[in-house]
């Protein structure tokens, strides 16, 4: 696989054969470095939870290759995590061992602009998936601009936003829905 360089005057210097992959990538601006490797991934507090706890109680000498490896398979993953996510998540299992239940269940601490808007919807989407109704997510986006709608009071005031497949993305993934 060729590897392109960017004008530098450094970039003379360098031999052939002392290129490798992760030199290369070093050389690249920081924007394309980002695209040349492997993209991080974010875990649930849970699924950090559980590496620190794999990591720190069951198999204290596990490297963190290992873990990617088994974060992997235990966490049903499409890629494996890179390390760098493996290493951040077993810097907070200190912090993450004792905390309220609640705080577990989200990505980050970050709440929702609109947290009325989102528990009513929240209440809803399981009352759908209790109830077996098929359901998608334009459906789900339709239901909640009526709720905008019919309730204006759950946006404290402010103008309705815009339902886009990122805000449904994070509002599932926030309340640990399918």
């Amino acid at each position: 696989m060729p590897y392109h360089l960017p004008n530098q005057a450094n970039s003379s210097k360098i031999r052939p054969s002392d290129l490798t992959p992760n030199h290369a990538r070093s050389l690249l601006p920081r924007k394309q470095q980002i695209q040349a490797g492997k993209k991080r991934m974010r875990l649930t507090d849970v699924e950090k939870l559980e590496l620190g706890y794999r990591c720190y109680e069951v198999k204290p000498k596990i490297s963190q290759e290992s873990l990617c490896a088994w974060a992997k398979r235990e966490f049903q993953l499409e890629e494996e995590p890179i390390q760098s996510t493996i290493s951040r998540a077993l810097q907070k299992y200190s912090s993450l061992k004792e905390p309220p239940d609640n705080k577990l269940r989200a990505f980050s601490s970050k709440g929702a602009k609109f947290s009325l808007l989102e528990s009513k919807f929240a209440d809803f989407v399981k009352r759908m998936e209790d109830s077996s109704f098929a359901i998608n997510s334009h459906s789900l986006k339709a239901e909640a601009e009526r709720l905008c709608m019919s309730e204006p009071l759950l946006l404290n005031g402010e103008l309705m936003p815009a339902f886009s497949n990122g805000w449904f993305d994070r509002f599932m993934k926030r309340n640990m829905l399918k």
